[in-house]
Formats: structure tokens, sequence, C-alpha cells
């Protein structure tokens, strides 16, 4: 009767056991980074001041694109116009309250590598001596795609919230 040395068979079990640790590795980290970095977006805005007759209007363009990998459907896309006001001492006045509009890009989504483009023609009030211009403000938000729940509290889906502003100069 021939019994096997298992030491004869160290290097195999080693190298067995060293690739089970590696590929383990490797899910876990591929993982991470995949709900990590799997949603990302780049959001912008830009707007500017029309004005016709006694009509006075920001128009508000707003974009989103997708650099990750995953498309990202929208919880909430508004676009808040805000208008800035100073006194004669150069102090902030109260300004009235914001002209929000909600859902800008309705029910749409953007796909990894896409950018989704939209415009907003928001009234305005008149603008008198103490406004100064508008600040407009683009604010995008989308659920967490793998994690749900208390998971979704986790660092490593805190990358569902953007945001962009730009200032609308009255101009002479």
């Amino acid at each position: 009767m021939i019994i096997a040395n298992a030491s004869s068979d160290l290097w195999l079990n080693l190298a067995l056991g060293g690739g089970a640790i590696f590929g383990v590795i490797a899910i876990v980290v591929g993982a991470t980074f995949t709900a990590r970095y799997g949603r990302r977006a780049s959001v912008s805005v830009s707007a500017q001041l029309f004005q016709s007759h006694n009509v006075f209007a920001i128009i508000v363009r707003p974009s989103v694109k997708a650099v990750g990998v995953f498309k990202i459907r929208f919880t909430y896309a508004r676009v808040t116009v805000v208008p800035l006001k100073f006194d004669s001492n150069a102090e902030q006045l109260p300004s009235e309250p914001p002209a929000i509009t909600e859902n800008v890009f309705g029910d749409s989504y953007v796909e990894g590598g896409e950018e989704l483009l939209t415009t907003i023609f928001q009234p305005v009030r008149e603008p008198d001596t103490s406004t100064i211009g508008w600040f407009a403000r683009i604010e995008v938000q989308a659920s967490p795609r793998f994690l749900r729940g208390r998971l979704s509290t986790l660092g490593t889906s805190n990358n569902s919230y953007w945001y962009d502003t730009v200032f609308v100069p009255i101009v002479d």
C-alpha cells in the first residue's frame, strides 16, 4: 500500500489556495469599483436673460452627462432661478421666492456616455434698480441602483446627487 506524502502536494495546495484568495479579492475589488464609479455624472447649466418689450425671462439650458457605465434614471431634476438684489450700501436684500421648475427631464434617463440636454423658459419679474442678476441652478438626483434601504447609506452610493449654478447678470 502506497500512501502519498502530504508534503509532496504542498506546492499545489499553496497555488490553489493563493488562486482562490486572489479570486475573492478580485471579485470584491471589482464590485466596489462598479458600485462606486459605475454611476457617475457630470451636470452643467448655462443661462441668459431674454428681454422683449415688457417680457423678461431667464432661458436655462441644463445638461446631464453620464460618465459611468450604467444608465441614470432621475428621481428628481429641478431648475431654480433666484434674483440677487443689493441696496445702495452694497448689502444684500431679501429676495422674492425662487422660480422653480420641477421634473425638468420628465421620464427620461441618460445612458453611460450619453448627454441629455433641455431648455427651460422661466419668466421672471422685470428687474428693479436693486436687482443685479439671477442665479440659475440645476439639481439632479438618482436613486441607488444596486444598494437599497439601509445599504444605500454606505459610502459606495453617495454619488447620486449632482448640481451646478450659474449667475446671469443684467446687461445694459
